[in-house]
């Protein structure tokens, strides 16, 4: 061996240490910066999200809400269960702590009713939001089966008072596209109050 190598001895209880993965290093560095992802099917994250956005209010209890550090919500999303969606669209709205919806790109069914939520809205020039009113499966008697379809007509009437709600939509527009996938770009989504500003710098979103 060279005179001038050093040997250093490992430890032994160190010798299986394994780093983080760079995945969850990019999570834990997200959740510092209050950057929350939404990508694909919605339904195997929203829970998960909702805990975030409480935990960070909770954190921000004794502070000023224009002094609050804003949480941001990144969605690129196909959709998932309405009911579910409803409980992060509830948890957004209720934040005294500013949530931020930006659409990456495709933010739809339920991911545009996330997207919908937020208390400043931003998406890309290229972006689509599509509202419809979904689709839900039907099981069991016939009298189960009636109460499901029911409580689904009760979902639908909610979805609709919440976009008219939260957008600058027309009811006769809503019911003229209600019954279709209704596909909206950017400029568009702008003059109908879905969206807010379209990103022109990404400063603007991080």
């Amino acid at each position: 061996m060279d005179e001038n190598t050093m040997v250093i001895d490992i430890p032994e209880e160190l010798e299986n240490l394994k780093l983080p993965s760079p995945a969850l290093i990019d999570t834990y560095s997200d959740r510092k910066e209050r950057k929350i992802f939404i990508i694909g099917d919605i339904d195997d994250c929203l829970f998960d999200i909702i805990r975030q956005i409480m935990n960070y209010n909770s954190e921000d209890k004794d502070i000023p809400i224009n002094e609050r550090k804003k949480i941001y919500v990144y969605v690129y999303s196909y959709g998932g269960d309405l009911t579910i969606a409803y409980s992060l669209c509830n948890t957004i709205m209720c934040s005294k702590t500013p949530v931020v919806t930006v659409n990456l790109g495709n933010a739809m069914s339920a991911g545009a009713l996330i997207f919908l939520s937020g208390h400043e809205r931003y998406m890309h020039k290229f972006g689509t939001v599509m509202l419809h009113t979904g689709s839900g499966n039907v099981g069991g008697t016939f009298e189960q089966a009636e109460s499901s379809m029911d409580n689904y007509k009760k979902l639908i009437s909610i979805m609709k008072d919440y976009i008219l709600d939260r957008t600058k939509i027309d009811p006769k527009l809503y019911a003229k596209n209600s019954k279709k996938d209704w596909y909206i770009m950017a400029d568009e989504c702008i003059q109908l109050g879905i969206a807010d500003k379209i990103i022109t710098d990404l400063d603007e979103i991080v």
